[in-house]
């Protein structure tokens, strides 16, 4: 089943490169990553400031030179907005990147706050990072240092390193029907999880090649985004593996998210039509799954090529922002359908 996109479907123009969303519910706006345009001084990144009133960038927040920005989250504890990424030091030997994260306020959109998080390998992959209102802390992934910093929006300031049995690690979500965190394992086919009271790794979870995660406040769910054509279901009640949704062979999976307005989960995913790629690059998809059954209810198509990543739910107008790294656009799509739905999904069943 196809998901009309006639209601309020817009390309939003963002930076060159984004990568990631997070919507800031203290002014409604949206703030996008962008790694930028390279040039003789380097790469320009910076962050794209989305207002859901219009769809339009109302703002473009520069970013350090050469500073590789890949997660994005928002802190309900100050209101700021938190990056991560990493900055590659080519004179050292072996190279290596510094990683950090710059603290945004959402008031002035200026950088009002940098912590540094220590050293990589270069080329170490990417930082995501989640906020936790257990505890008002930020966790960031550390590439493939197989670490976890932890660090205090009260004062902005490094607090721990978690270690983590894995070389590669990805997205996280945060939890508050136990207070856990939840960690995609990539290539460790492993979601770990994270007491946030003790900072330790409490439990390890089978899924796919886990790349992003997302919680649903609908059943306390927990939506696992893998590489390998599936979305792995995990309750949050007893930490264990419910199902596992596939989507067709071919897709990868990297981004989820979960909107309460419909009760469902939107997960982004490129794909070829074996056994050639079409015409403009990859499919892209977004495939949209109804929390109460677990069950993929449809798919909304993007432009080929698009790359979709990063996915963020926007209850100022309840739509769902999808950013397309290839196209350098935020897809902004209602999540009122224009065709039928499971009663459970269209009501928005809380169950």
């Amino acid at each position: 089943m196809q998901i009309s996109l006639t209601h309020r479907n817009t390309l939003i123009p963002v930076g060159v490169g984004p990568l990631d969303i997070a919507f800031a519910p203290s002014n409604n706006n949206l703030y996008v990553t962008n790694i930028g345009n390279s040039d003789s001084d380097g790469f320009s990144p910076s962050v794209s400031v989305i207002s859901t009133s219009t769809n339009t960038v109302a703002n473009t927040i520069p970013l350090p030179t050469n500073f590789y920005p890949t997660g994005i989250v928002f802190a309900t504890s100050n209101n700021d907005i938190y990056v991560a990424g990493s900055l590659p030091n080519r004179t050292s030997s072996p190279s290596s990147e510094s990683y950090a994260v710059y603290a945004i306020s959402t008031s002035s959109n200026t950088i009002v706050a940098t912590i540094p998080l220590g050293y990589g390998p270069n080329f170490g992959g990417y930082l995501l990072v989640v906020f936790a209102p257990s505890n008002n802390n930020i966790y960031v992934t550390n590439g493939n240092t197989g670490t976890i910093s932890v660090i205090s929006t009260t004062t902005n300031i490094l607090l721990a390193t978690i270690p983590v049995p894995a070389d590669r690690l990805s997205g996280l979500a945060f939890a508050p029907s136990n207070n856990e965190i939840y960690l995609a394992g990539g290539s460790t086919n492993t979601v770990f999880v994270i007491d946030t009271f003790t900072n330790t790794v409490v439990g390890t979870l089978p899924v796919g090649f886990a790349y992003s995660v997302a919680f649903s406040s609908s059943n306390n769910n927990i939506y696992v985004a893998n590489l390998d054509h599936s979305i792995s279901v995990i309750s949050t009640s007893t930490n264990t593996l419910i199902t596992t949704i596939q989507v067709p062979a071919g897709y990868e999976i990297s981004g989820v998210a979960f909107s309460p307005s419909n009760n469902e989960i939107y997960a982004t995913g490129d794909g070829n039509s074996f056994p050639t790629i079409p015409p403009g690059g990859l499919l892209s998809t977004v495939f949209v799954i109804c929390a109460s059954t677990n069950s993929q209810i449809g798919s909304i198509s993007l432009p080929n090529g698009s790359d979709p990543a990063g996915v963020a739910f926007a209850s100022s107008n309840n739509e769902i922002y999808v950013v397309n790294a290839n196209s350098n656009t935020v897809a902004a799509i209602a999540t009122i359908h224009q065709h039928p739905v499971p009663a459970s999904c269209a009501a928005g069943n809380r169950s």
